[in-house]
Parts: C-alpha cells; sequence; structure tokens
C-alpha cells in the first residue's frame, strides 16, 4: 500500500522559526534576569537602610546612657583582633578623648549649623561595634564594605549631652551609594 502526500502530514520548524523561538526565549529570559538583578539590589539597598538605622538607635542609646558619642575604633586592625570594633581613646583615658592612634585621624570639618567657616575636629575610624552591642556583621554593609564613623570631638567628650532622648534630626547617616 502506498500513501500518497495528502495523507503523510509531517510538519518540521524552519531554520528561520527555530531562530525567532530562540531569540523570543532569550529577550525574555535577558529582561527576567535583568529585573531580579534590580529587585536583588533593591533589597540589599533596603537591608541596608534597616541596618543603618539600627546602628543610629545604638548610637542614640549610648549616648543617652553615657553623655557622649563613642570614639571610633582603629580601622587598621583585623577583624580578629580582640579590640576591632572597640572605641579607642587616648591612653588612660575613658572620658572620651579619641585616640591618635593609626586609622583615627582628626579631620577638620565645616560648621554650617553656625553660619561661619569656623573648624571643628572630628575623628574617623571604624563603627565602633561592639561599644555599642553591635555583633560583628554589623561592621560592615550588604556590599561588603566597612562602615566608616566620623565623630567630631566635642560630641565624644563626657557630658557633652543631657542624659535624654535626642532628637532624630541630629544624627545623619550618609551613603553615597544609595542617596542617603
Amino acid at each position: 500500500m502506498q500513501l500518497s502526500k495528502a495523507h503523510i502530514s509531517l510538519r518540521a520548524f524552519s531554520l528561520i522559526e527555530l531562530s525567532i523561538i530562540l531569540i523570543i526565549i532569550a529577550v525574555i529570559t535577558g529582561s527576567s534576569l535583568v529585573l531580579s538583578g534590580a529587585w536583588i539590589a533593591q533589597q540589599k539597598v533596603s537591608s541596608n537602610r534597616q541596618l543603618m538605622q539600627a546602628i543610629e538607635i545604638s548610637l542614640d542609646n549610648f549616648r543617652r546612657v553615657n553623655g557622649r558619642f563613642p570614639c571610633p575604633a582603629d580601622i587598621t586592625l583585623n577583624e580578629d583582633d580582640t579590640n576591632f570594633g572597640v572605641e579607642s581613646f587616648e591612653a588612660g583615658d575613658t572620658s572620651g578623648v579619641c585616640s591618635g592612634e593609626a586609622g583615627i585621624n582628626a579631620h577638620p570639618l565645616v560648621d554650617d549649623d553656625s553660619g561661619s567657616a569656623t573648624t571643628i575636629n572630628a575623628s574617623m575610624g571604624a563603627l565602633p561595634h561592639k561599644t555599642l552591642g553591635l555583633d560583628q556583621p554589623t561592621m560592615r554593609d550588604h556590599w561588603g564594605n566597612l562602615f566608616v564613623y566620623y565623630v567630631t570631638d566635642r560630641a565624644t567628650q563626657e557630658g557633652s549631652f543631657q542624659r535624654k532622648p535626642l532628637h532624630t534630626d541630629f544624627i545623619d547617616i550618609a551613603d553615597d551609594t544609595i542617596g542617603l
């Protein structure tokens, strides 16, 4: 028995049709990867904001208890050093005179609140997470960068603040990557 061409209805995709289907799949896959990457980045930004708010609350709690802000920690220490994340004072001083050790430098800042170009000294170093009672992952943002902590010398002196709640607009947390 012989089959005629009318009974054979095998149909296959041509190379052009297959190419178009593959291009459509590639466009859909590529756009979903871009969207998922943007979603992951947004999640990191959101988590980072929450982390910075926790740091701000810890700094305010320290200020309310001690009447001052903590000095920065030595940013040059290795993370396995026992003093990593501990505020750094001048030798034998615990009243809030920040240390001049390596990694903690006095930086002149312009006091914009006074309306004049007066220079005030500030110390820079790592966030003193141990002093604030925070765990070590708090030292880094969600991209793995160490938080850098600046504080004016005046703010670290004992008795600089009354021991009461602070207005929330006093502490500014700045992060150039997310524009806070």
